[in-house]
């Protein structure tokens, strides 16, 4: 029977138990036998941080799973994703933290999520008290309305009122009355307690060099993807790119975007989907083709940087239709057949994506579909993407002979086999 992602968290704080690690569930833990449909937060003392993505790692792997994605989402934080490789839907994100920190403001030390965890069916989930002031705590600094969340607020206090009383202390100081009086005000009330919070919890000095480098950490190395799809027109529609970017933004991705390497301009679009370069452009001279492929290397390089990059960073899926190695493999969509080896100098200079999907069909199909286009160029062009996909590591090649549903299930497998391999190689460096 396949592994749920109930079974695996259950497995794998099972697995932190027994390492010594103490933790506590902060929500979700009902959720586990019904299915988990959100992320799993929970805490570890703060210098247990950095063994969890290997022992999540090797958890994974024993039972067919795959450790893809490691971020630091905050400082004293550890997000990760761990998933089944054989079905994009079956996942679990789990989000730890040892203090608990948002909005540039320390909350929660570790020791008072940890205090007076229970058990619960094998399982520790954190204390009546806790879970008031980290429920409290959460919904103020990241701006949530307290409305509906006020009932089970007092559930909690009811359930433990010195020790929920002293949380909120903690938390925010001495305040006008006690927490009885505060559950008989109006949710805007309790809403106007967000400023005094972010004010008595700044980051200290320490703290904030932490933040820094952290978005340091993040800038050099970003957890997003640029997913890039070349191929010739006729070799595989835009369906296909959106079923991929379906899938992996669901289990990994913040949001997506789509990035098309075009003739002319870039575009960088939150609707719009992947383009792949239309066909016919002007023949030019030598002079006239190295000024225009100038034009489009400037354009690439301005679009990248202000807009490829920065989504990678805030862990976005970037999706584009073509890339630089479009330039050589085809300059005469490109009105550059005269200034040939310069694009082939510049498909090296420029960034590239991080993994391309290569979509190949038989010359004879697309020649079918495209009789203007001789089929000598089309195998040719074919020839240089097998190439690509034998040589270059960040490449995957994909027959477009086949239904567009399978076409995805291989991307997306490929899609996944690189988050693997990128985590792999950053966890050994």
């Amino acid at each position: 029977m396949p592994m749920t992602p109930g079974d695996f968290c259950t497995l794998y704080f099972n697995d932190l138990d027994r390492l010594s690690i103490p933790y506590v569930i902060l929500h979700s833990r009902q959720t586990f036998s019904k299915g988990i449909a959100s992320d799993v937060d929970y805490a570890v003392p703060t210098e247990d941080l950095p063994k969890l993505a290997r022992i999540q790692r090797a958890l994974a792997e024993r039972n067919g799973w795959r450790l893809a994605q490691v971020i630091e989402a905050h400082i004293y934080s550890l997000y990760t994703v761990v998933i089944d490789p054989g079905d994009p839907r079956t996942f679990v994100q789990l989000d730890a933290c040892g203090h608990y920190v948002e909005c540039g403001c320390f909350l929660i030390p570790d020791a008072v999520l940890l205090q007076d965890r229970v058990s619960d069916d094998g399982l520790f989930v954190c204390s009546p008290a806790t879970e008031f002031v980290y429920r409290l705590a959460k919904a103020l600094a990241e701006g949530r309305p307290l409305a509906p969340r006020l009932a089970r607020l007092q559930e909690l206090w009811q359930r433990e009122p010195k020790k929920s009383e002293a949380n909120f202390r903690r938390l925010l100081g001495p305040t006008e009355g006690d927490l009885d009086q505060w559950f008989q005000k109006s949710p805007a009330q309790w809403e106007g307690l967000r400023p005094r919070l972010l004010k008595r919890n700044r980051f200290g000095l320490a703290d904030k060099f932490r933040e820094m480098a952290r978005g340091w950490r993040r800038m050099t190395q970003p957890e997003g993807l640029h997913l890039a799809w070349l191929g010739r027109e006729g070799s595989g529609g835009p369906i296909v790119p959106e079923l991929v970017g379906l899938l992996i933004q669901g289990a990994f991705f913040r949001g997506q975007c789509a990035f098309r390497f075009r003739p002319g301009p870039s575009e960088c679009s939150r609707k719009d989907g992947p383009e792949t370069p239309s066909a016919g452009a002007p023949h030019r001279g030598r002079l006239a083709a190295a000024a225009a492929l100038l034009c489009q290397v400037v354009v690439y390089l301005a679009r990248y940087c202000v807009e490829v990059f920065p989504a990678k960073v805030r862990n976005k899926l970037v999706v584009s239709g073509g890339s630089p190695d479009d330039l050589p493999l085809d300059p005469g969509r490109y009105g550059i057949g005269e200034a040939g080896w310069l694009a082939r100098l510049f498909r090296r200079l420029l960034p590239q994506a991080d993994l391309t999907m290569l979509v190949v069909a038989g010359p004879e199909q697309i020649h079918s579909r495209r009789p203007e286009i001789p089929l000598e160029e089309l195998r040719r062009q074919r020839a240089m993407l097998q190439r690509l996909a034998q040589d270059q590591p960040g490449y995957a090649l994909i027959s477009s002979e086949q239904p567009p549903e399978e076409m995805a299930r291989v991307a997306w497998r490929e899609a996944i086999r690189f988050l693997v391999e990128r985590e792999r190689r950053r966890c050994q460096s």
